[in-house]
């Protein structure tokens, strides 16, 4: 009768010591991946932020530059979605280019719209030199801003601090 006390007792020391290599491994390895498929959710809305500002800031370098080179100007129109660069050749305005951005981003703070003259000269105010574009899930933002006297185009994280 004694003996089957002893090998109770024996099964509760055992099952007291603590996890097995192989359990941990097991839990290491759930939470790798389930980290993996988290963060492959979260990094899509800043790569179509970053992707769309860097879109925007290139058409804008390209509208300069092109107005060097060519009678026509060219004007970008915005709205909430997207923007639409137009090709003007003296009297007939054609659209060269319709961008629309994903659902996730949108214009924070922008102009009605900005015209390239001949020589590349850009006439705009001061506070529209800037332009804010918003990724609307995560709040976070960047900002494009045309340097006045060089027409140069920078993309930063702040209205002040680059990228």
């Amino acid at each position: 009768m004694k003996r089957p006390s002893t090998l109770k007792t024996r099964k509760a020391s055992n099952s007291s010591r603590g996890y097995t290599l192989l359990e941990l491994a097991i839990v290491l390895a759930i939470m790798g991946i389930l980290g993996m498929v988290g963060s492959a959710l979260i990094a899509p809305t800043r790569q179509e932020l970053l992707r769309s500002t860097e879109s925007l800031a290139g058409d804008l370098e390209s509208c300069m530059a092109m107005t060097h080179y060519s009678p026509n100007s060219y004007s970008i129109t915005f709205e909430r979605d997207g923007y639409t660069v137009l090709r003007n050749r003296q009297e007939n305005i054609e659209v060269e280019k319709e961008v629309k951005y994903p659902e996730s981003v949108e214009f924070a703070r922008v102009p009605a719209n900005m015209s390239f003259q001949k020589n590349g000269d850009l006439k705009l105010k001061k506070e529209d030199m800037t332009i804010k574009i918003l990724d609307r899930k995560k709040k976070e933002s960047l900002y494009i801003t045309i340097v006045p006297v060089s027409n140069r185009v920078r993309v930063t994280a702040s209205p002040s601090k680059p990228i």
